[in-house]
């Protein structure tokens, strides 16, 4: 009888977990009324939306020769969405409990878009490639002399 208990229990949170990874993603067709900095917005007014897998520089973030980044980073975004009807993919919440997602305008996603055109870092390996080819072709961002990742600036100018 334990055997088979144990058998269930074990089939049961294995189908559970399955299907948790591969639950469809809740999609919604929202309108971006602010953009926050590069990597976060704001959808219909209320929703405070943080793009998945990238990283922007901070919002008064500079490069080492006084390029603000974190503004180029905030307007490239703003340009391609502020105001715009996008297709918002929400993949739940993240570590400080802000939802997460990925942001498109027809098929284009902008989460990878942002990146490609340098004003954005990959967060994790999704991007990386992407984000490579961008340093490595001085885009955005990367046409300045250089900067400290979000991470760090973030660890350096957070107050004790």
């Amino acid at each position: 009888m334990q055997g088979y208990l144990g058998n269930l229990l074990y089939v049961s949170l294995f189908s559970f977990s399955f299907l948790l990874l591969h639950a469809p993603r809740r999609q919604f067709n929202v309108i971006v009324t602010s953009v926050i900095d590069g990597d976060t917005i704001l959808v219909n007014g209320k929703n405070k939306i943080r793009l998945l897998d990238i990283d922007a520089p901070e919002i008064k973030q500079k490069s080492f020769d006084g390029v603000h980044i974190g503004l180029l980073s905030k307007n490239w975004l703003e340009k391609k969405i502020l105001n715009k009807r996008v297709r918002l993919v929400l993949h739940g919440r993240g570590f400080y409990n802000r939802w997460l997602g990925d942001i498109y305008i027809a098929k284009e996603n902008i989460n990878l878009k942002i990146i490609e055109k340098g004003f954005a870092l990959s967060y994790g390996q999704k991007y990386s490639f992407f984000s490579f080819m961008a340093r490595k072709k001085k885009k955005g961002i990367w046409n300045t002399s250089g900067f400290y990742s979000p991470k760090v600036y973030r660890k350096l100018t957070r107050r004790n």
